[in-house]
């Protein structure tokens, strides 16, 4: 990820991906298990085949519930 001027950390991804397939992850902290987030993985099913775009971000500064947000957007 990527800090931005703001102080939040953005990751941007693009590929193709087939239906059914599933991707999972979670945010830590300095590279350890310890400060992670959220505690579980989070889950992205992918409903059809195509190309889709992910813009994961991490706002420190939030309360735990709201430090992640994910936008998925098919492209084609």
């Amino acid at each position: 990820m990527v800090k931005g001027n703001d102080g939040i950390y953005r990751l941007t991804k693009t590929g193709f991906f087939l239906e059914g397939t599933e991707i999972k992850f979670k945010i830590v902290q300095d590279h350890s298990w310890d400060h992670a987030w959220p505690a579980e993985d989070w889950y992205i099913y992918i409903i059809e085949d195509g190309t889709w775009n992910f813009d994961i971000m991490f706002n420190p500064y939030n309360n735990d519930e709201d430090k992640i947000a994910v936008d998925i957007n098919k492209l084609f």
